[in-house]
């Protein structure tokens, strides 16, 4: 995924809060530049209740010049 993102102080240091409802907007190489995190995540849900795995997805932030 790629977009423009903004600096908080409302977000502790370390977290990155994505928007809910995007749709995914894959470029020519498969990246996606619509903001979907459900690009991140898997159909299946975690255990044992088989819920969302929403809760804690790693993520990389870099700045490209």
């Amino acid at each position: 995924m790629r977009l423009q993102v903004s600096l908080s102080e409302d977000i502790i240091p370390g977290v990155v809060c994505l928007l809910e409802g995007m749709w995914v907007d894959l470029d020519g190489t498969g990246i996606d530049k619509g903001g979907a995190a459900n690009i991140f995540t898997a159909t299946t849900g975690t255990g044992p209740s088989i819920s969302s795995i929403m809760h804690a997805v790693g993520v990389e932030v870099e700045k490209i010049q």
